[in-house]
């Protein structure tokens, strides 16, 4: 039992601990990639020329979505308080009038030294590329890892349509700042200061327990305009 267990405890520290190049592809780190941004680099075109570039695939409703931001997907500029770059995803979906309930859940980028996590933007539009002022957060906090996912950051939204029609909910990262979150901080600390654009009105918090390991205990987790997510959308109330 004991060889066992030790066993167990060598593979996992070699997990958590051995820099490797995930599918994410090499860990860039927000303050990496700003210092290398380019205005040059930025997609410039209209948003029918966006959906033209990214292409993206009808989506159903009540379906889990597996996604990510890369360095293949074009940069776009997010006028914000503070404008900053950031990859952009787009995810299409046909729609009819009611209120919707979106959940995005970012997965962080934990195996090796560098653990990195993207801080997911998210913004709807209708056809027509106009955007939707109806979209709230409802939720948006750091979480702890499970036995089936990692550190990862928990968003819930929920906006409304009056109009039946195909929409377009575009997924970016906040790189406004690049500071770090905490593994290991206490529920009542604020791991970073959220961007107005992705939370209004509130703080990102460190969720209930999440100090689940003490092999992570003290590692920060780095922002990155990279990474994978998962969505699903839902109606939540059919306007009458």
């Amino acid at each position: 039992m004991i060889v066992r267990n030790l066993i167990l405890s060598f593979t996992l520290i070699i997990g958590l601990f051995l820099t490797t190049n995930s599918s994410f592809g090499q860990k860039v780190t927000t303050q990496d990639f700003l210092e290398e941004f380019n205005i040059n680099q930025c997609f410039t075109g209209s948003f029918d020329n966006l959906i033209e570039q990214i292409n993206p695939n009808e989506n159903s409703l009540n379906k889990k979505i597996k996604s990510k931001l890369d360095d293949k997907l074009p940069i776009v500029i997010l006028e914000e308080e503070t404008p900053f770059p950031s990859p952009c995803n787009l995810h299409k979906f046909n729609l009819e009038h009611g209120i919707f309930s979106l959940e995005l859940i970012s997965l962080g980028n934990m195996g090796g030294f560098k653990k990195t996590i993207m801080l997911p933007v998210v913004k709807v539009y209708d056809e027509n590329g106009e955007l939707l002022d109806s979209l709230k957060v409802q939720k948006y906090e750091t979480r702890s890892p499970s036995s089936i996912l990692p550190f990862h950051i928990y968003s819930l939204w929920e906006f409304k349509i009056d109009q039946n029609g195909y929409y377009y909910i575009q997924v970016t990262s906040e790189n406004s700042s690049s500071d770090d979150l905490s593994l290991d901080a206490s529920n009542e600390q604020v791991a970073i200061a959220a961007s107005a654009s992705t939370t209004p009105g509130a703080p990102i918090v460190v969720g209930a327990g999440a100090i689940t390991s003490m092999l992570l205990k003290g590692y920060p987790v780095k922002r990155s305009p990279f990474g994978k997510y998962r969505i699903i959308l839902e109606q939540a109330l059919i306007e009458k």
